[in-house]
C-alpha cells in the first residue's frame, strides 16, 4: 500500500538506482521483464531517455512537456511516464519546484483525495542531486498513485537553469510496480548538449493529429508539442537556450472562402496591416520575400516579414541577437523576429464550397532562413480531409391560425 511504499521510499528507490536492485515486482501482467525500448534523445531539451517494453508514445500539447507515454491492458491505461522541462530561476530549489507542483496538482478539478508526499528523499540522477516523493490521488475518479523526481541543470555559461520533472503514475492496483518503472527509467536518463530547434532536422513523425471541422490533418515532427487551438491546431518547439520561448511556433487554421478567392489574395490580405505599415520609415516592418509555392498539390502564397521592435534589456529574452547594443540600462534595444504566413485554398468537387488553409509561422529573427523548410517539411504531413458539409438551417415552423378550427361536428 502506499503507507509502505513512503516508508520503504528511501532505501528501495536509492537501491534501483545505483545497485539496480528492484523492490518486490508489480502485477504479472505488467513488471516482470526489464526490457527497455531504445535510447531517445531529444536534443532541444538536452535530454535522453528510454521507456520500458510496452509503453506508446503520445503527441503532447503542453510545451513544456518533454515526452509523453502510457501502457494499456487492453484498452485501460496502466501505467503514464511524463518528463518535462522548464526554465526556472537561479534560486529555485528541486524541493521548491517539487513543492509548487504539488500545489498544482492539488488544485486541479480533475483531482481529488489529494494526499501529498510526507518526505523527500534525495536521489541522484545523471550525475545531479534531486529529489523524488510518492503521491496518491484520484484522478477523475481513478485511484492512483505517482512518483514524482525533480532535478536541476545549469547550462553552463548562459546563466541559465532547467528544471527536469519525471512523473511515473499507476493505476492503484499496479502500486508495486511503480518503483521498478521508476528505477528503470531514471537508469536511463542522460544529460546531452542542449540544442535550438533551427539546429535540429525536422523529422515527421507517424503521429497525426485531425481538424475534421476544418478538413485536415498534419503529421506532428519528432520533439514538438502540438494541440487543438479554435480553428486550427498550433504546433512548436521550445527553445531552452533563451529561455524556454516558443520558436518556431506554427498555427494551421482552416475556414471557409468566397468562391472566387486566389491564395495570393487572402495571403496579402493576412498581412495587409504589416505591409500598410512597411510603406512608412521606421515602421520596424519589412518584407523579406513573398512568392508562389505548393501545399499538398495545390497553389499557394508565401509571406516572410520582419519585424523590429524597442524592448527595455531587461526584457529581453536570454539569448536574444540585438540590432544595437543598449550604451546604460535606461536605453532601449532593437529586437527582430520573424512572421510568416503560407496560404492555399481548396474547394470541392462542386466549385461550391472553398475553404482556406493558413499556415502563420512566428521565430526569431536569426531563424529567418528555416522559415521555409519548416513550412516544406510540415506541409508533406499535411493532407486535406473531406470538407465539411454545411449544416442546413432549420425551416421555420408554421404558425398557429388564429382562427377557429372548422366544425367536423354533423349538423341535426
Amino acid at each position: 500500500m502506499l503507507t509502505e511504499s513512503k516508508n520503504r521510499l528511501s532505501g528501495v528507490l536509492m537501491a534501483v538506482v545505483v545497485l539496480g536492485a528492484f523492490g518486490p515486482g508489480g502485477s504479472a501482467a505488467i513488471a516482470a521483464e526489464n526490457k527497455m525500448l531504445p535510447l531517445v534523445n531529444y536534443p532541444h531539451a538536452g535530454v535522453s531517455m528510454a521507456l520500458p517494453a510496452g509503453f506508446e508514445t503520445y503527441i503532447v500539447s503542453d510545451s513544456f512537456t518533454v515526452v509523453r507515454a502510457g501502457m494499456l491492458i487492453g484498452s485501460k491505461p496502466v501505467q503514464a511516464v511524463t518528463l518535462r522541462a522548464l526554465c526556472v530561476g537561479l534560486k529555485t530549489t528541486a524541493s521548491e519546484f517539487a513543492d509548487t507542483s504539488e500545489k498544482d496538482l492539488e488544485s486541479r478539478l480533475s483531482v481529488r483525495k489529494f494526499q501529498p508526499s510526507k518526505k523527500s528523499v534525495a536521489i541522484k540522477v545523471a550525475g545531479i542531486t534531486g529529489v523524488a516523493r510518492v503521491l496518491k490521488y484520484l484522478y477523475d475518479g481513478v485511484p492512483t498513485a505517482a512518483a514524482n523526481v525533480f532535478f536541476i541543470r545549469e547550462l553552463k555559461g548562459d546563466g541559465l537553469h532547467i528544471c527536469y520533472a519525471l512523473t511515473v503514475e499507476v493505476a492503484a492496483r499496479h502500486e508495486k510496480s511503480l518503483l521498478p518503472t521508476l528505477g528503470k527509467v531514471l537508469k536511463s536518463i542522460k544529460l546531452t548538449t542542449v540544442q535550438s530547434p533551427a539546429s535540429i532536422p525536422v523529422r515527421l513523425s507517424e503521429r497525426e493529429l485531425s481538424d475534421y471541422r476544418g478538413g485536415f490533418s498534419v503529421r506532428v515532427p519528432e520533439g514538438w508539442y502540438a494541440g487543438s487551438v479554435r480553428g486550427g491546431v498550433l504546433l512548436g518547439q521550445k527553445n531552452y537556450l533563451i529561455g524556454g520561448a516558443n520558436s518556431p511556433q506554427i498555427a494551421i487554421l482552416s475556414s471557409p472562402a468566397e468562391p472566387d478567392a486566389s491564395s495570393q489574395a487572402l495571403a496579402k490580405k493576412a498581412v495587409s496591416g504589416y505591409l500598410a505599415a512597411a510603406t512608412k520609415p521606421d515602421s520596424g516592418v519589412e518584407v523579406l520575400s513573398h512568392g508562389r509555392t505548393i501545399v499538398s498539390g495545390q497553389n499557394a502564397y508565401q509571406y516572410v516579414l520582419k519585424l523590429t521592435y524597442r524592448v527595455l534589456p531587461a526584457t529581453q529574452p536570454s539569448g536574444t541577437a540585438t540590432t544595437s547594443k543598449p550604451a546604460d540600462k535606461g536605453n532601449t534595444a532593437k529586437v527582430g523576429k520573424i512572421e510568416a504566413v503560407r496560404v492555399v485554398c481548396r474547394g470541392d468537387s462542386s466549385g461550391k464550397s472553398v475553404r482556406a488553409y493558413l499556415f502563420a509561422l512566428t521565430c526569431l529573427e536569426s531563424e529567418a532562413k528555416f522559415v521555409t523548410p519548416w513550412f516544406d517539411t510540415l506541409c508533406k504531413g499535411f493532407e486535406y480531409l473531406p470538407l465539411p458539409k454545411p449544416v442546413a438551417k432549420p425551416k421555420k415552423p408554421v404558425s398557429a391560425s388564429t382562427k377557429p378550427a372548422k366544425s367536423i361536428t354533423p349538423k341535426p
